[in-house]
């Protein structure tokens, strides 16, 4: 028979392995600073290094910021959906209080139009939602859209450009912040 220290070293590993398999290990305490994860994911729920560098850098004055905090896994199982929406069961099952302040998680979506009259220039029409979330919940979470459109002959070169606008936005905004 399973003793209850059989049992709970069993939840504890179970618990230490779901950490693992979303969070990188290499972060474990906080350090004086706002310290924030940042993920950014593509419109075909990817992770966007692109976007989560363009973040970063905006926010690297503000903050300790963690661009590699998750693992690829965090997106690909659906988590970032929950933590998109504030899920603090999410955040409690993650620990994520013991290593960061704030997650900083953007979500794209394009939609792309074809124009006869423009020589069948394909128009991408990307939306960025950013959202700063706090994982203790002390705070409201903050949103920020941004939206940017990119031709060109192909989807990629269409996308590509609306991306870099985006890009460009994030460097030169003066409305967003952490505080």
């Amino acid at each position: 028979a399973a003793t209850i220290q059989d049992l709970s070293s069993n939840a504890a590993a179970e618990h230490a392995q779901f950490v693992a398999r979303y969070v990188n290990g290499s972060f474990s305490a906080k350090s004086g600073n706002r310290t924030v994860a940042i993920v950014a994911t593509t419109e075909d729920g990817k992770l966007n290094r692109a976007m989560t560098t363009a973040l970063a850098s905006r926010f690297q004055n503000d903050a300790l910021i963690l661009s590699s905090f998750f693992k690829s896994e965090f997106v690909s199982d659906g988590l970032f959906n929950d933590a998109f929406t504030g899920s603090s069961e999410l955040f409690r099952k993650l620990d994520l209080t013991n290593s960061v302040d704030m997650l900083l998680l953007a979500r794209q979506d394009v939609q792309y139009s074809q124009s006869a009259a423009l020589e069948n220039v394909i128009t991408a029409t990307m939306r960025l939602d950013v959202v700063a979330v706090s994982v203790s919940g002390q705070s409201n979470s903050k949103t920020w859209t941004f939206t940017a459109y990119g031709p060109g002959f192909t989807k990629e070169v269409a996308r590509s450009a609306a991306e870099e606008r985006i890009i460009k936005q994030i460097a030169t905004d003066t409305k967003m912040s952490l505080n």
